[in-house]
């Protein structure tokens, strides 16, 4: 037995260790390299082994079974303290059950989540995120978190975006899950990473915001994490002969990209572009918005070797390097899928000795018509070996993700930002809340400014600046001069017209000559004898035949 684990270089303490006690390699997998077998009925015993491997991991299992308390345990850690199940009373007089209320007090202010805790394997639809976002309205709590152990549809993605709904799906839970594990992951001061993507997204640019006013909204929490994902480089060539003793060549090559937390395939990349069946049916992987993201971005950017990681101190650095699975494990799962990858059908011709264009026997009937020249097509299944398949590199990259969260008076958004290619996954502020998003398709109206009263971040057709101290509100904490109809701060607009109480600002005011109090504009006619403008208390009205005549008190 080794005296360092070959997979994380641990000094092993134990003698004749069967496990490294760090990241779990199983020493007795090590003297079996990939590629020395040639039966294919290990590959049954491939999958169990892994999915073994996989529900053994006590944090994935908990995220899965006992998801709220999951959520509650992620929510802790991040300082928020926490009641379940609890029902608050909403503005229409009906009850709403919350999955979980988080309170956590930031720069002196008390901030109130709610968050919708869904434990499905399906994407979460549309409908689900518009009844969370009615349930917030009418309890009247500004901001929601909505948490699913699968993904969101894009319908509801988009919606929820568009209402400043955060989102955390399964692959960002176990993100977050696994690096508030005690004792493993965690922020770092300052560490050399074997391989990743160049960092080339700065934390000023991660943070910036395009609003007017951006100077009133503060960085509560930033994270740079840093996500590990295994790149397996593989070729596969083989050839087998169908009955009637003809060679069929097969081969295949490129990367595949599997997490290391899950062991999951995500995709096969930089590969030759061909489809087939397996089994007659088509073989589709169902991937994870998130994942796809990672994907793009493993695909589109060359990985830099010895990077050296450390905290500015204005982010917190966190690398999630603990809890993985180990290469032995991992090879085993992407020999698994290169086998399902390439196992198919292939048709081959056979010649029939009998009368063209007819049903001779059962065998044709079952088998179908003969063609033309005399043949019948028929069609065997190609399973690669395991000693066909050669895995070439097997590296483990990380990839660099901005987590931002912003403080704006009684609002918290979020947004996610890929730090090598700069691409922005999520963004809550960007979006005014105040338009119907119909369909994907539909143009999202960016935000301009944030309300200086409650923080609300909305597009110029709901945001508003006074005049006179130019500062941005939203409607509910702005007043509008009934003249015309122009909005102002509740401080720089305290003139009121003495006829009819209505708020007036400067420009609108107007001053009766007579009893020399403030008007406005609606509240003056013209007096029929001298042509004076005055206030309608300050006249007296006269009816004729044809019309009504005002008289001012001067000249009645």
């Amino acid at each position: 037995m080794p005296k360092f684990c070959p997979e994380c270089g641990t000094k092993l303490e134990i003698k004749n260790a069967k496990f490294c006690p760090e990241c779990g390699t199983d020493f007795s997998q090590l003297n079996d390299p990939v590629g020395t077998e040639d039966s294919t009925e290990n590959v049954k015993e491939i999958s169990i082994e892994m999915d073994t491997a996989v529900r053994s991991r006590p944090t994935v299992y908990e995220l899965g079974t006992r998801f709220e308390d999951t959520v509650e345990k992620i929510l802790n850690a991040q300082g928020w303290k926490t009641e379940k199940r609890k029902k608050l009373l909403g503005k229409s007089g009906a009850k709403s059950e919350i999955d979980i209320i988080a309170k956590r007090t930031t720069r002196g202010r008390e901030r109130v989540l709610a968050v919708e805790c869904k434990n499905y394997t399906n994407p979460v639809p549309i409908k689900d995120m518009r009844d969370f976002v009615s349930k917030l309205e009418d309890i009247s709590i500004p901001n929601g978190l909505f948490t699913t152990y699968s993904t969101f549809s894009s319908e509801a993605k988009a919606y929820g975006e568009s209402k400043h709904i955060q989102m955390w799906d399964r692959n960002y839970l176990l993100e977050q899950l696994f690096s508030i594990e005690v004792g493993r992951g965690g922020s770092v001061k300052e560490e050399k990473i074997p391989l990743g993507l160049p960092l080339k997204t700065s934390f000023d640019e991660a943070v910036n915001l395009n609003l007017k006013n951006s100077s009133n909204v503060e960085v509560g929490t930033c994270r740079l994490v840093w996500r590990p994902f295994y790149l397996i480089s593989y070729s596969l060539k083989a050839t087998r002969s169908d009955p009637t003793r003809k060679r069929h060549q097969f081969s295949d090559s490129g990367d595949c990209i599997i997490d290391p937390f899950t062991g999951d395939l995500l995709d096969f990349i930089h590969t030759g572009e061909f489809s087939f069946t397996k089994l007659g049916k088509e073989m589709k992987l169902i991937k994870e918005v998130e994942e796809d993201l990672y994907i793009k971005e493993l695909s589109s950017q060359t990985p830099e070797s010895n990077l050296v990681i450390s905290n500015a101190g204005d982010f917190e650095t966190v690398i999630l390097k603990s809890n993985l699975i180990s290469q032995s494990q991992i090879k085993k799962r992407a020999v698994q899928e290169i086998i399902e990858r390439n196992t198919r059908k292939v048709d081959y011709r056979v010649k029939v000795r009998t009368r063209k264009g007819s049903y001779d026997s059962l065998s044709d009937m079952t088998f179908g018509l003969i063609e033309d020249d005399g043949t019948r097509i028929k069609s065997f299944t190609f399973t690669p070996k395991r000693n066909e398949i050669m895995i070439k590199e097997t590296k483990l990259i990380f990839v660099p993700k901005w987590e931002i969260e912003f403080l704006s008076k009684d609002y918290t958004y979020s947004r996610e930002i890929f730090a090598s290619s700069g691409f922005v996954s999520s963004d809550s502020i960007r979006s005014c809340p105040k338009h119907i998003i119909k369909g994907l398709g539909a143009v999202l109206n960016v935000t301009v400014a944030v309300c200086e009263v409650c923080g609300l971040a909305l597009c110029g057709k709901h945001i508003f600046q006074c005049p006179i101290c130019e500062k941005w509100f939203c409607e509910e904490h702005s007043v509008k001069c009934s003249s015309c109809d122009g909005r102002y701060c509740t401080e720089d607009l305290t003139l009121t017209c003495a006829d009819c109480g209505a708020l007036i600002c400067d420009e609108c005011r107007r001053v009766c000559p007579i009893c020399m109090e403030d008007h406005c504009k609606e509240a003056f006619v013209k007096c029929s004898v001298c042509g004076e403008s005055c206030c309608k208390t300050c006249v007296t009205r006269k009816k004729t035949l044809l019309l009504s005549k005002y008289v001012c008190l001067n000249c009645s």
